[in-house]
């Protein structure tokens, strides 16, 4: 009887109009659907929680599988899903595996909003944010539409479409038109609002890791406060050589390859943010210049 009671009463409910079940169904499901305050007041202020906001082409598969291995901390992404689809952040999952565990939250392609920094300063959330050369994560993105597929949110492309631009140069020039303008986005998101969380945030760069990437780590997670051993770094090292982390030919510097006329449009469209100082990602000389 109480089994025909429940199937029943759940008929019923479904049968509502969804304002009216929403309210009977609220408890729970309305409160974490609809009220970030909710999820906050629930996480563990001791908690630890790195999560890594990447550009795309810029190490961060690799990274986040060293520091998977080195921190030993929970894994959870922070995006309900990935390849086409924007990577935004949904402060629900922030809940799914417990207020209290340490997480690791992977690479995820995510633009800076006014949400996101909401986010990391309640959620008590560090981040790494991987970067690389612009001009040399163009020719990355180019490898990987030639090797892999064409799966980016940035912009869209298929495989009839890619055989179509029939020429490595006419492929480059099509992403820079696509592919840049995203990238301006996302990083000068990020750093312009770099000061409001100055003890949270933390630059990982491309060329610096290939040089020497067990100190340079460690030097990044102890600055926001997660700090680990070299033991633990040294075993993360092991486990990417061992797995699959898209770490192609990893040179420094094949970005000039890239037509001169080419570069300079690249260079045009981080030349509207005059106030950011673009050499991190190799873009000397570009601070308080006038936008042309």
């Amino acid at each position: 009887m109480e089994r025909l009671i429940a199937r029943v009463t759940r008929t019923l409910i479904k049968r509502l109009p969804s304002a009216v079940r929403r309210g009977i169904c609220g408890g729970v499901y309305a409160r974490i659907g609809n009220s970030d305050d909710w999820i906050y007041e629930r996480i563990c202020k001791e908690r630890k929680h790195l999560w890594i906001a990447a550009a795309p082409k810029s190490g961060s598969t690799w990274v986040s599988t060293v520091l998977e291995e080195a921190l030993g901390y929970r894994k959870i992404a922070l995006t309900r899903s990935f390849e086409r689809l924007e990577q935004q952040v949904d402060s629900r999952l922030l809940l799914i595996p417990g207020a209290g565990e340490n997480l690791f939250s992977p690479h995820q392609h995510c633009r800076y909003s006014d949400f996101v920094g909401d986010l990391i300063a309640r959620g008590n959330i560090r981040v790494l944010i991987t970067v690389r050369n612009i001009f040399d994560t163009l020719m990355s993105l180019h490898d990987h539409n030639e090797r892999e597929n064409h799966l980016f949110s940035m912009y869209y492309a298929d495989a009839r479409l890619w055989s179509s631009l029939k020429t490595k140069e006419n492929r480059l020039r099509f992403l820079a038109d696509t592919a840049i303008p995203w990238y301006a986005n996302f990083y000068a998101g990020w750093f312009s609002n770099l000061s409001e969380h100055a003890d949270r945030i933390a630059i990982c760069q491309y060329e610096n890791l290939v040089e020497d990437p067990g100190p340079y780590l460690l030097e990044h997670l102890q600055a926001i406060d997660l700090p680990t051993s070299k033991e633990a770094v040294f075993r993360g090292l092991v486990a990417a050589e061992k797995g699959f982390t898209r770490k192609n030919k990893g040179i420094v510097g094949r970005g000039q390859e890239i037509p001169v006329d080419l570069r300079d449009q690249i260079v045009r469209v981080f030349r509207y943010y005059a106030d950011i100082d673009w050499s991190i990602i190799g873009i000397p000389g570009l601070k308080n210049s006038q936008a042309a």
